[in-house]
């Protein structure tokens, strides 16, 4: 009787045991799977992240110098006007296709932002070569007022993007 209990604690002990194994090998092949699997979002996550912010970074810059020449330009006499025109159009259109090809990057509510400047801006463009630097002049304070709301959105788009808390005061 001793015997068949000794027998029985012992198999009862190596089943138990051999499933205990079976059951902590599945356990850890499935661990592994989801670290591997983790580890892969994690990189595609770093590169779209890197690329949002490399994008909303140089997205500023080439804002900045549209401000810049937009300035210097609805400053100028007529005839420095009609002679720096084309590097506001070179100015613009760089900014324009910067824009274009990355928009993915960018939130959807700075990109209604920017289209509307854009399309404002073409606008504009059409009429440098019908009329002379006035509309231009006339029309300076409304493009400045969206340029900052569209610097304003990216720097918040920007903290966004690294985490940090930012005031919403996006203007529409």
């Amino acid at each position: 009787m001793l015997e068949t209990i000794i027998t029985t604690l012992l198999t009862s002990g190596l089943v138990s045991g051999l499933v205990s194994l079976i059951f902590n090998h599945k356990s850890q092949v499935r661990i592994n799977s989801l670290q591997a699997q983790l580890a892969r979002q994690t990189l595609q996550y770093s590169k779209v992240f890197e690329t949002t912010e490399k994008t909303i970074v140089t997205l500023y810059h080439k804002l900045l110098m549209v401000e810049t020449v937009f300035y210097l330009i609805t400053a100028a006499s007529d005839v420095e006007f009609n002679k720096e025109k084309d590097k506001h159009l070179d100015t613009f259109g760089d900014f324009k296709r910067y824009y274009r090809q990355n928009k993915l990057y960018i939130p959807k509510d700075t990109a209604v932002k920017i289209d509307a400047f854009i399309t404002a801006m073409f606008d504009m463009e059409f009429d440098l070569f019908l009329t002379d630097a006035n509309n231009w002049k006339g029309q300076r304070n409304q493009i400045i007022d969206k340029i900052n709301a569209m610097l304003e959105s990216l720097t918040n788009d920007f903290q966004n993007v690294l985490g940090f808390p930012s005031e919403k005061t996006d203007n529409p």
